[in-house]
């Protein structure tokens, strides 16, 4: 007899519907707009000055294994050191966990919010750094051109990279997972933001917002590629680390600050540098 469930080739794949309840995915802004890197638990809000602007850090407690790579007071510093015009219209430092299924579909060191509102009276536009786990990357043997320039930055930043059979393993040491963090993804977000300074909040700081003339300019920057506004930011923070390198500026040494956090309401061992004396000790035992 006829069976017509063989000849439905959708029966229990996606298209059906399979699956659509246990999918691995980060969800979409919820009713009140929140994206999900803005939602944080029990964040700790602390103000730093740079150029006489004032930037609110959101800092997001960590889990066991990770750290965040760098402190407000050195983000602060590395700040300083970039032009202050480089920096106009920010307001936030985000220092984020994310879940453990971000971490897994979404991994990355760092973004630039156009706009966030991660805690309450703390609003506009700002640099999200992640915290980090010192745990072996596992990527694919099959790399694409941006991947393979990717790897050899990380391996300019001081990680060990292992090839092997099946995946390419970088290692990460604390010394260049903070190298990474503040040396470069730092830089590499604001540049993100200098682009747009340029691109189109500069040319339309005199215009409405619904002026056609920043309509364009918004959609003519929308349009740009991927890899167009990547390929500036790299350039924008390989030309601002070079230059700190030449002043003799970076690479500096850990600020101990495990007294002043105490009285912010920050915790010492959230941060990588404060629990890096521990963490080299096990590194050298091993």
């Amino acid at each position: 007899m006829r069976n017509p469930t063989r000849r439905n080739r959708n029966i229990g794949t996606g298209k059906q519907g399979h699956g659509q309840d246990n999918r691995m995915v980060i969800p979409e802004p919820w009713q009140d707009g929140l994206v999900f890197y803005e939602r944080l638990q029990n964040p700790v809000v602390v103000n730093r000055r740079v150029h006489g602007l004032l930037l609110r850090f959101v800092v997001e407690p960590v889990r066991d294994g990770f750290f965040h790579a760098a402190t407000p007071n050195e983000i602060s510093t590395v700040l300083a050191w970039l032009p202050k015009e480089d920096l106009e219209g920010l307001r936030l430092m985000v220092l984020r966990q994310p879940t453990q299924k971000q971490q897994v579909l979404r991994s990355v060191w760092g973004r630039l919010m156009y706009f966030a509102e991660p805690a309450k009276g703390c609003n506009g536009p700002g640099v999200c750094l992640e915290a980090q786990p010192l745990e072996p990357l596992h990527w694919s043997k099959s790399l694409v051109p941006e991947d393979v320039r990717e790897l050899r930055r990380l391996e300019a930043d001081g990680h060990r990279i292992r090839v092997g059979r099946r995946s390419t393993e970088i290692l990460a040491s604390p010394t260049s997972l903070r190298s990474t963090i503040l040396y470069r993804t730092l830089l590499h977000e604001v540049g993100h933001w200098v682009e747009w300074l340029q691109a189109v909040e500069r040319p339309t700081q005199d215009l409405e917002l619904d002026d056609p003339r920043r309509i364009k300019l918004l959609r003519d920057f929308d349009a740009r590629t991927t890899s167009s506004k990547e390929d500036f930011a790299h350039r924008y923070a390989t030309e601002k680390a070079e230059q700190m390198r030449e002043r003799g500026l970076i690479p500096f040494d850990r600020i101990d600050e495990s007294e002043s956090m105490k009285a912010e309401g920050l915790q010492p061992e959230w941060f990588l540098s404060m629990a890096e004396s521990s963490l080299v000790q096990e590194e050298a035992s091993d």
